[in-house]
Formats: C-alpha cells, structure tokens, sequence
C-alpha cells in the first residue's frame, strides 16, 4: 500500500513539474525579448517587463525578477525620467536584498550608482557602486567587475579625484584585456585618455587614445570612430600639431556627414575655425564659422520643430500607454484564464491518475483475495485427500493384519489336530502292543 501512495505523490509531482518548467520557459523568453527591446522600443520594453515581472514573483525567480526592473529602470533614466528610474530600482533593490545575492543584483547596483551620481548624491552613488563590485567579486564575474571599475572610475573622476579614477580605469583595462573585450579596453582606453588629459600628460592621453582608434575601427562603429578622431584632434591642438589635428578632425568630419549626425558635424566646424585662426587663416577660419553658423541655425530651427514633435509625441506616448495598460489588462485576464484552464487541467489529470490507480489497487486487492480464496481450496480438497488416502491405507493395514491372522490361526489349528490324532494314533498301537 505505501507503495502505491508514493507512487501517487510521485505522479502529482512530475506534472506540477511540467507546468512549472512550461511557465519557467516563457519567463526566460520574456527576459531575453526585454533585452532585446533595450535598444529599440521603450513601449515593449514595458510590456515585456510587466508580464515578465509578474510570472517571476509566481516563480519566485527573484533573479529574473531583478533583471527585467533593472532594464526597465535604466531605460527611464536613459529617457530622462530620473524620479521613476530610481523608484523602479530601489523597488527592484529592496525586493533583491530579502533574498540571497544574485549575479543580475551587480548591474542593478550599477544603475542605482549611476543614477544618484547624475543627481549629485555622491555618497550614496558610491555605495551602490562599491555593493555592485562587491557582488561582481563574490560571482568572480570579470566583465561585471571591469564595468564597475569603469563606472566607479567616472565617479571619482566627477570628484575631481583624478589618482582614484586613474586607478579605476587601470583595473578595468587589465581585466578587459584578460578577458579580450575590445569595446571594454577601448572605452577604459579612452577613459585613462581623459584622466592624463587633465593632468596635462598629453603624450600618454595621445597613446592611449590612439590604441583605443585601433579597437574602434575593428568594431566598425562609425559614430564611436569619429569621437575618438576628435579626442585626438583635440589631445593634438593641446600639443600645438594644428596639422595633425585638422587631419584627424577632417576624418570625424566625414564620418559625421555619412552618419547625418549634425551636431558633431557642428562641433568639426567649430573647432576647425579655431584651428585655422590660430594658424593665422582668418579667411578660412571665418568661411568654416559661417558654416557653423548656417548648421547651428538649421539645428536651432529643427530643435524648435522637435520640440513640438515632441509635444506631440508626449500626447500620443500617453494615448499609448493607456492602449499598454489595456492591453495588459487583457493579457493579464488572458493570462489568469489561461492559468485557470492549467489547474483544471491539472486537477483532471491528478483525480484521474487516482481514479486510475484507485481501481488498480481495488481490483489487484480483489484479485489476492480471490487467489487467496482459491489456494485455500486447493489446500483444503488436499487435506481431504490426504484423509482418504490415510484412511485406505489404514483399512489396508487392518485388513492385511486380519488376513494374517486368521490364516495362522487355521494353521496352528489344523496342525494341533493333526498331532493331537498322531499322538492319539500313537497310544492306541501302544496299548494293543501291550
């Protein structure tokens, strides 16, 4: 019987299993359609975080549940909307701290850092910072721990604490290069670049700046290339090489143009004016101003038609997310219908895998008490039969001694006649003798 109990608990729990591994899936595919959504659509973005936020808290996934909030809040702040961005992520942080640490609590803690230090709250950027390091060690998880050496790396350098950046951003090029993440060496290269340019140690900021060209133009991002052709351009112009730095500014230059990206264009202008009115080319200084000039006020013109675009975006946004939380409400409805649907079908399941083995145990009972019942038959009509044969074989045994007996006896009998008239026989002959 306790076999078959176990077997029961046994059963239920494999297809509780199931369902569990169905949900877990589609939470992890939620995750990776979040992810995916960063870089390209905020109203996705939120839906995918919704839905997925919620199955985590059913799953008690807290590490999901943490990834999703972090994304989410790090787009916000990355929108402009820096009140929800922290309100998001401290939610997300407190949530995180009643659990064990988790490697996605690392990023979480990046972000928060980032936040307050755009809000000037430096203490308390450092110590998200420093408990994202601290978490990114216990994983020994070098990517994390270079970003964080990054990140704190800004910080200290907004402190004007240039030794402690430099250090920063030192760690996080030896621990990229370890790993061979060339966009992590690049931008820690660029990074130590910024460091020895405020120091005025412009032949190190120039060699680290041109090693980090070297790991830009291998990953062919254009707009990344033409940043760092004007941090060189500008490294130059400190150096007095107005030549070398009207180069490299001519090549961002052309990448701007190519890319559209009017306000580095702009900047080219501006700062190659400035490059040939030091050298004493005022002609050619004034046409590159005019230049300027001429973008600045498309720029300005096209700002102010941003600006009501984006007033009408705003409106539209709004109409959006109402149509989001709509549909999000159904999707939820869908969701709990569909769940429901899953625990009738799972209650079927179990009431019919106990019916099922029910029966079985009612019928394999019956059948022991009727192979039960049978041997005690056959036990029985044997014992009778072993009475009968007992029984004959006593008779025999009677009948057999009697026979003996009564045959012996005769003999005897017939033998004592038979002497008894030969002694008889005997006397008689004696007696005429005499």
């Amino acid at each position: 019987m306790l076999k078959q109990v176990i077997l029961i608990f046994l059963c239920l729990y494999c297809i509780s299993a199931s369902f569990a591994q169905g949900d877990q899936n589609e939470l992890n595919k939620l995750v990776k359609a979040a992810q995916s959504a960063f870089d390209h659509s905020s109203d996705s973005l939120q839906y995918y975080t919704e839905i997925g936020t919620k199955l985590a808290v059913k799953l008690g996934d807290i590490s999901s549940e943490t990834r999703l909030q972090q994304l989410w809040g790090t787009k916000l702040f990355l929108n402009g909307q820096s009140d929800q961005a922290t309100k998001i992520l401290l939610d997300a942080a407190r949530r995180a701290e009643q659990y064990p640490p988790t490697i996605e609590a690392a990023p979480l803690y990046y972000s928060l850092g980032q936040v307050y230090s755009k809000n000037e709250y430096s203490d308390i950027s450092e110590k998200h910072l420093q408990k994202g390091l601290e978490i990114s060690r216990k994983f020994k998880n070098d990517t994390l721990l270079a970003d964080g050496c990054n990140r704190i790396g800004i910080y200290y350098e907004r402190k004007n604490d240039f030794d402690s950046a430099l250090f920063c951003y030192q760690q996080a090029f030896i621990l990229y290069t370890q790993i061979h993440v060339p966009l992590g060496i690049a931008y820690s290269l660029e990074n130590l670049a910024g460091i020895y340019a405020k120091r005025n140690e412009l032949k190190s900021a120039l060699g680290c700046q041109k090693q980090a060209l070297v790991y830009k133009l291998q990953s062919g991002r254009k707009l990344d290339v033409a940043i760092v052709y004007m941090n060189i351009a500008e490294t130059m112009e400190s150096m007095k090489q107005y030549d070398s730095a009207n180069m490299y500014t001519e090549k961002a230059l052309a990448l701007a143009k190519e890319l559209k990206y009017k306000d580095l264009i702009q900047y080219c202008y501006q700062f190659m004016s400035g490059i040939y009115e030091k050298k004493g080319q005022y002609s050619k200084a004034l046409e590159l101003h005019k230049m300027y000039a001429l973008l600045n006020d498309t720029i300005y013109n096209e700002a102010k038609a941003k600006q009501l675009a984006e007033a009408d975006k705003k409106y539209q946004t709004e109409k959006h997310q109402q149509r989001i939380k709509e549909l999000s409400h159904l999707s939820t409805i869908q969701t709990l219908k569909l769940r429901q649907k899953n625990t009738q079908l799972f209650i079927s399941l179990a009431l019919l895998v106990v019916t099922a083995l029910f029966g079985y145990l009612v019928y394999h009972r019956r059948k022991l008490k009727a192979e039960a019942k049978l041997q005690a038959e056959i036990n029985r009509q044997q014992a009778i039969t072993t009475r009968e044969v007992l029984n004959a074989e006593e008779k025999e045994r009677k009948r057999i001694a009697a026979d003996l007996h009564d045959g012996v006896g005769q003999l005897l009998s017939a033998s004592l006649m038979n002497l008894n008239g030969y002694f008889a026989k005997n006397n008689i002959d004696k007696t005429t003798n005499a």
